[in-house]
């Protein structure tokens, strides 16, 4: 959400994951949720917006694995809907409540922004071609056998052109 770069198509599912990552992770998820409860009185935005982040965002973990990818990267653009409804409201919020930083808001939001499509386009760039998109696979998980593999049959492939093309 906040740095999309680095991110490969397809992740390989079912590897196994540290105990401390998964321990950080849940510890985490916990007490976002516990702030987000704890403050959905004065600030209903936050637990909305968390819950919409939790239940969109089930589909896509991989916990009920469809194929051999690990998760599906490409669809948590909607859970993010939610964290994005959520840190709205409150930059509103603060901004309601320290007026003196409103001026620094008016600065920071747009720059946020022009940031955040830059990294997006320049993610964007590996799915100019079926080739670039596996080689950026392969850039960012080498030991990757899909990635691998698709790049051969694409490289001994005849067709001049290698641009994705999608089925329609």
């Amino acid at each position: 959400m906040f740095w999309p770069r680095g991110w490969p198509f397809f992740i390989r599912g079912h590897e196994r994951m540290a105990i401390a990552a998964i321990a950080l992770s849940v510890g985490v998820l916990a007490l976002v949720t516990v702030l987000a409860f704890w403050f959905r009185k004065n600030r209903p935005y936050l637990i909305v917006g968390w819950l919409w982040y939790l239940i969109s965002l089930s589909p896509t973990l991989g916990l009920i694995p469809v194929g051999l990818q690990a998760h599906a990267d490409r669809y948590t653009y909607l859970p993010h809907i939610g964290l994005y409804f959520a840190l709205a409201w409150l930059a509103g919020d603060l901004v309601a409540r320290f007026p003196a930083t409103q001026k620094l808001w008016m600065l920071l939001a747009p720059a946020a922004i022009a940031a955040a499509t830059w990294l997006a386009w320049v993610q964007t760039t590996s799915w100019q071609s079926t080739e670039t998109l596996w080689r950026h696979t392969l850039a960012v998980t080498p030991n990757n056998d899909v990635g691998n593999y698709n790049l051969a049959l694409l490289e001994t492939r005849p067709s001049p052109d290698r641009r994705c093309h999608s089925p329609s």
